[in-house]
């Protein structure tokens, strides 16, 4: 297994250069964590797990992805909101 960090939260070209590094080093599947990395899939002709959301309509290489429902989450904390149970707290940087 191999991990690359690319120092951003989104850089498609920076993903990208990633995976293609990765797979020149003898990477068979890769982990889509970020946009960039199917595109690599398909350019090298690779698998790739997509991440938090259904990723096959991009490319063919996304045989499964851990899908992430916030829809309960959502619901629970705009109730608290509405029941008025929230109050304000300082944010913390």
């Amino acid at each position: 297994m191999r991990v690359t960090f690319i120092n951003s939260w989104l850089d498609p070209a920076a993903a990208k250069e990633a995976a293609l590094a990765q797979v020149d080093a003898g990477a068979d599947v890769l982990f889509a964590e970020r946009m960039g990395v199917i595109e690599a899939a398909v350019e090298r002709d690779r698998w790739a797990f997509g991440n938090l959301t259904d990723q096959n309509d991009w490319a063919r290489p996304c045989p499964v992805e851990p899908g992430l429902d916030m829809r309960p989450t959502v619901a629970y904390v705009l109730g608290q909101v509405q029941a008025g149970r929230t109050r304000r707290r300082p944010e913390r940087l």
